[in-house]
């Protein structure tokens, strides 16, 4: 067979797999359909394309951008859009959120304990987890802005110096030299540990429960050492929210570097960007909120610890295995492990699998990742540590976290979200009818089950086709000699290719009906 042929072969397979699709599944609808093809055909066009695109890749990007030499358009130039910057709707933001807070708490514990008739557990698991991640990502980092806990700590700050003068900037409690980001991270699995694991985290109280435990661990952690310290190191949804929008196209940034000096989080050898501390001690004149291409963010020359590596790698970790207990495999190794852990658990057995699972999955994919970095090293760059190889190229593995997480909860929020509607009207479950929208019903319809596979397909695929390209930059980045930079990215190729298949069939499994 010809090259030529083997071209035709690929593009149609691409085709099929992206253009003829049959309806398939929409998550929650709890129905399966048949592909028009077989699963394998699904995968090996998913793994042909992201190869494809690394061919393609290197042939035709030969050179790195610079760290701020990529197109952008400043929007405060724009007078229109001034409004977002004003004092009055940043203070509108800061006092609905913090407001929302309250009422998620009180409904938590007063309002109907029923999930369904109370506006907590949709707000809380849906529209502000999944959808501030999602938001993060595709428009911008707007946590900073809405964070309900910084904004409450710094209300009392102002009025405590206001009435008893400013207090003592140092901190009571100074952080171990190193430390990174590590208590964010222990946070960030305890939280997924919740989110995925425990039984009740679905009941309005013991949401209510949970965010009286992180409020108070949060200001207490603020007070302690600091408020920025403790958002920087400690919050894990701050520090999270931050990885994900270095992929968005909306950045924030400061001209003056100077403001720099002043900021532990900051390289002020280059571009100052993505930080919300210094671009909110910068003046007006200095301050930038630029559209720039989706992913640039992700090019930063700004070192990487090794604590920030193990995060993107837990984030990657806990979204597939979120997908992965969707599975009869998975549903295969609780079945044969249950009397076991019923003698060791009894009635928590199931709890006590999964915690395991949660556990052992980020211990995998370091091990995994770790492999193929080394290999990396061994062929094109001799003398430098497999840390160090880690460290270069983990941001190149969030497009990837990004894709999964948005084929498997796309449609969640945007079925599941609807519940919102009814509940704004109603948030406590007390039968009111606020702003007339209590009698709105879930449309189930409005995402069809063609679109929801669809979209999981080619988000997936799209979302390591990213990733080599970020991979490729990387290497010839920091590998001069052009060759050794390709033949560094075979590895790489080969993980992504890999996971682009262990992706695609996670997300089959419940949905796709076996014949």
């Amino acid at each position: 067979m010809t090259f030529l042929a083997k071209n035709k072969l690929l593009f149609l397979l691409i085709g099929l797999f992206i253009v003829n699709i049959q309806p398939v599944y929409a998550h929650g609808f709890g129905e399966k359909y048949n592909l028009p093809l077989p699963l394998w055909l699904y995968i090996y066009g998913g793994g042909a394309t992201v190869a494809l695109s690394f061919i393609l890749i290197g042939l035709f990007v030969k050179l790195s951008p610079g760290v701020d030499t990529y197109p952008k358009i400043n929007l405060l130039k724009f007078k229109y859009l001034a409004i977002f910057t004003s004092t009055y709707f940043i203070y509108f933001l800061r006092t609905t959120s913090s407001i929302l807070l309250g009422l998620l708490i009180l409904g938590g514990l007063f309002g109907d304990q029923n999930p369904f008739g109370n506006m907590t557990p949709t707000f809380v698991w849906i529209i502000w987890w999944v959808g501030i991640a999602f938001i993060s990502a595709l428009i911008g980092n707007i946590w900073p802005l809405i964070n309900p806990w910084r904004n409450i700590f710094t209300f009392f700050e102002y009025i405590h110096n206001t009435f008893y003068g400013k207090q003592d900037e140092n901190p009571r409690l100074i952080l171990p030299a190193g430390i990174g980001i590590w208590p964010g991270l222990l946070l960030f699995l305890i939280f997924s540990w919740f989110e995925l694991i425990y039984p009740t985290s679905y009941l309005p109280r013991t949401i209510a429960y949970l965010v009286i435990l992180y409020s108070i661990i949060t200001w207490s952690g603020m007070y302690l050492i600091g408020k920025n310290q403790w958002i920087a190191r400690c919050d894990p949804f701050s520090i999270a929210f931050q990885f994900l929008s270095k992929f968005s196209p909306i950045e924030i940034a400061s001209k003056n570097t100077t403001v720099c000096t002043q900021c532990t989080e900051c390289n002020v050898q280059e571009y100052c960007r993505d930080c919300y501390q210094c671009f909110s001690v910068s003046s007006s004149l200095d301050r930038q909120i630029n559209l720039r291409p989706y992913g640039v963010g992700l090019l930063s020359s700004q070192d990487v610890d090794i604590s920030r590596m193990y995060f993107v790698l837990i984030l990657l970790a806990v979204v597939t295995f979120d997908g992965f207990t969707s599975t009869p495999l998975w549903a295969s190794v609780l079945d044969s492990m249950f009397d076991t852990f019923s003698f060791l658990f009894g009635r928590n057995a199931i709890v006590a699998i999964n915690s395991v699972g949660l556990f052992f999955f980020p211990i995998i994919f370091y091990i995994i990742y770790q492999v193929f970095c080394k290999t990396m090293a061994n062929l094109s760059m001799p003398g430098v540590s497999t840390n160090t190889v880690c460290r270069l190229f983990i941001y190149s593995l969030i497009p990837i976290a990004l894709a999964y997480h948005l084929s498997h909860y796309l449609t969640y929020i945007l079925i599941q979200g609807q519940l919102i509607i009814p509940l704004i009207s109603d948030p406590f479950g007390l039968g009111w009818d606020l702003i007339n929208t209590k009698s709105y019903e879930v449309n189930t319809y409005i995402v069809g089950p063609r679109f929801a596979w669809i979209t999981s397909v080619i988000s997936i695929v799209t979302g390591h086709v990213i990733a080599v390209y970020i991979a490729h930059i990387v290497a010839i980045r920091n590998i001069k000699d052009r060759s050794k930079a390709l033949m560094s990215q075979y590895p790489m190729l080969v993980l992504m290719v890999g996971y682009t298949a262990v992706s695609l069939w996670i997300i089959a499994q419940p949905i796709v009906e076996r014949t």
